[in-house]
């Protein structure tokens, strides 16, 4: 972005303002931007702070440059940021469900619970939607990281993987996500994994937010035994 490049002080104004608009890249072209300067950096970390930009938004490198920043004020701050990234329901949420990882798991049991609430948008072997990440990706992810991973969705969302709303002229809205965009069109991929292309013209705004497609609550509908069962059978190589 030519924006790192001004002096402009009304720059994390201007990024702030766009944000909700800006896809997944240029989420992170905009915080490089943010990054750029000290002064930046401290409006980005405010931002953080109030839930405005969620901190899964910052790429591995990012996060990086935030925690070893060289002013130490500002890498203290960060530190005490970052730190802060679960909110606390989730983390109660979390420490519930915690003893279901002493259980052992019901393969049978597990794979009925990834049919009913997981196969709309995840696809594992021959079954389910490829809208969000693959399950067979996480077959060697340690018990806890599931856990985590199913428990608070929001805490750590890969890029490109956060939700997008499309709001049409028409009046129709599409939620999923934004897998491509030109100069003339977008594309978004919905839950089932149904792919709609919709031109500039047809779209009257366009939002990606700071929120996972994957939605919380999962564990409404789950025993702590369930949730074992669903671990087990998503750690399963057979």
């Amino acid at each position: 972005m030519a924006l790192s490049r001004s002096a402009d002080h009304h720059v994390p104004e201007i990024l702030g303002g766009a944000w909700s608009q800006l896809s997944p890249d240029l989420r992170g072209q905009a915080i490089d931007v943010w990054l750029s300067r000290e002064a930046w950096t401290l409006d980005l970390l405010q931002r953080l702070e109030n839930q405005q930009i969620s901190a899964s938004s910052l790429s591995l490198t990012q996060r990086a440059q935030l925690l070893q920043h060289p002013v130490s004020t500002v890498a203290q701050r960060a530190q005490q940021t970052l730190a802060r990234t679960a909110s606390t329901s989730r983390v109660e949420v979390i420490e519930k469900y915690r003893p279901g990882l002493q259980l052992t798991g019901d393969m049978v049991n597990g794979k009925k619970i990834y049919l009913k609430s997981c196969a709309n948008c995840h696809r594992h072997g021959d079954d389910g939607h490829e809208v969000g990440p693959n399950l067979a990706t996480v077959v060697s992810h340690a018990p806890e990281k599931l856990l985590i991973s199913i428990l608070d969705p929001n805490l750590d969302i890969q890029p490109g993987y956060q939700a997008t709303t499309c709001l049409l002229v028409s009046g129709e809205i599409l939620t999923g996500l934004l897998i491509s965009e030109t100069a003339s069109s977008v594309t978004i991929k919905q839950a089932n994994g149904l792919v709609r292309s919709v031109t500039r013209q047809e779209i009257e705004q366009l939002t990606t937010s700071n929120k996972s497609l994957m939605p919380e609550g999962l564990e409404e509908n789950l025993s702590l035994q369930d949730l074992a069962d669903l671990i087990g059978f998503l750690r399963n190589e057979n």
